[in-house]
């Protein structure tokens, strides 16, 4: 179901961030911040309406936040408290001190990805990545009944 002044906009610099201004008093909020003011009064404070006017909303959200890059937006949202989260882009991600620390991301042949199962501070045991991609086809392959040759044929047509 889709919720007004909730999701993810895009702002000038190809950033994102997570909007949720559901709640009235948020919402209230919200439309001060980015002078939304045909989305203000009364009727706008019932969330029945704001339900109805869902794709204007999302409109004037996507082309408001459109219009500046997300530092901007971030500063002007913390400053009226409206609930909002910056989204990080993958280089952030990986570069993040907490996923670093907690050894989430290990490196594979075809670059850096999560840790199955993921790896958990204090808990007994050694934690053992995820496989690469492929890596155990031919295995699984052959416990459902594939034999030496199939699975021969498989890899040389590219199936596997």
């Amino acid at each position: 179901m889709t919720r007004p002044a909730y999701g993810i906009f895009e702002s000038a610099d190809g950033k994102y961030l997570s909007l949720a201004a559901v709640e009235t008093p948020f919402w209230r909020r919200l439309v001060q911040a980015l002078q939304l003011t045909e989305f203000a009064g009364a009727e706008m404070e019932e969330y029945s309406v704001r339900i109805e006017r869902t794709a204007a909303i999302a409109a004037a959200l996507h082309s408001c936040f459109r219009s500046r890059p997300l530092a901007h937006w971030a500063g002007l949202l913390a400053q009226h408290d409206v609930p909002f989260s910056t989204v990080p882009d993958i280089s952030e991600v990986l570069t993040d001190p907490h996923f670093r620390a907690r050894g989430l991301f290990v490196a594979g042949t075809a670059g850096p990805f999560v840790q199955f199962p993921v790896p958990m501070t204090g808990v007994a045991g050694t934690a053992c990545p995820a496989p690469n991609p492929g890596e155990h086809s031919d295995s699984i392959l052959a416990d459902i009944g594939f034999d030496a040759s199939e699975i021969k044929r498989l890899r040389e047509q590219g199936v596997v």
